[in-house]
């Protein structure tokens, strides 16, 4: 996830003052939105790890119907929310309307995202969590590899393709969370599936003692991650009252500082 970070702000960092800022804006209001989908995932991992030990395969296929619908619910407030108010979600970090253009383009592929985002991380942190991490680590490598590469052809516009700057980055990341969506379920329905799961299972609703054990495990996590990610946003919010220059800084100092953190 760093790398890949750090290679789409090499990528973007050539687009100019208003793209880097744009990117960063949009960036900071899409991450409260995974930090709460990652939240959401954190209890059930710590579950799920617990009854894997215990072989209890049914209270890890319910612990996994949860993640899934809660995931979907947050997904889809994100895209109903910057579907009919995309400029609001912008100028709420900045004055600067002239980002609008390239936020709003980037926005509504981005936040697109989140659902197959959301399905792919919950299979793959679960089944992480059973012991099986190779997984989650193929994963991830692949998504880089087609988001960054994909990315770097629509930004500029190579093969014959149009320059889609900013915006095919978006393309780029929806298209790489669609595929490893697709990967992840395929993972699971024909190579390897420790759950045993079957179709029916994903809506069958859970008991309500799992589900209250769950939400007293996972609020923490929840709570944690929304509020890192919210003094995240704070600070964008007061960069972007700086100045528009300031948000590039800014964005262009996370990026250096990503690559020390690499090592």
């Amino acid at each position: 996830g760093t790398l890949m970070q750090l290679l789409s702000g090499i990528m973007i960092g050539k687009l100019g003052d208003q793209v880097i800022a744009a990117n960063n804006v949009v960036n900071s209001f899409y991450a409260l939105f995974t930090m709460m989908i990652s939240g959401c995932i954190g209890g059930a991992v710590v579950l799920s790890a617990q009854y894997w030990g215990k072989k209890e395969k049914e209270n890890i296929k319910s612990l996994l119907t949860i993640t899934f619908c809660l995931c979907l619910l947050i997904s889809l407030a994100g895209i109903i929310i910057t579907g009919l108010f995309p400029e609001k979600c912008i100028m709420m970090y900045t004055d600067d309307r002239s980002l609008l253009e390239y936020g709003c383009s980037y926005l509504k592929y981005l936040f697109f995202s989140l659902i197959p985002y959301g399905i792919y991380m919950v299979i793959s942190q679960m089944i992480s969590s059973m012991g099986y991490v190779k997984f989650g680590f193929v994963i991830e490598l692949f998504n880089s590899a087609i988001s960054t590469g994909l990315g770097y052809v629509l930004i500029n516009g190579l093969f014959g393709l149009p320059q889609m700057g900013l915006a095919g980055y978006g393309i780029a990341l929806c298209f790489s969370r669609v595929i490893c969506m697709i990967a992840s379920i395929f993972y699971l329905a024909f190579l390897n599936d420790p759950m045993e799961i079957k179709p029916g299972d994903l809506f069958r609703l859970p008991g309500k003692g799992l589900f209250r054990l769950y939400v007293k495990t996972d609020y923490p996590i929840f709570i944690s991650d929304s509020l890192m990610m919210l003094v995240s946003m704070f600070q964008t919010m007061i960069a972007g009252r700086v100045s528009t220059e300031y948000i590039t800084a800014n964005s262009i100092v996370h990026n250096i500082w990503m690559t020390a953190a690499l090592f």
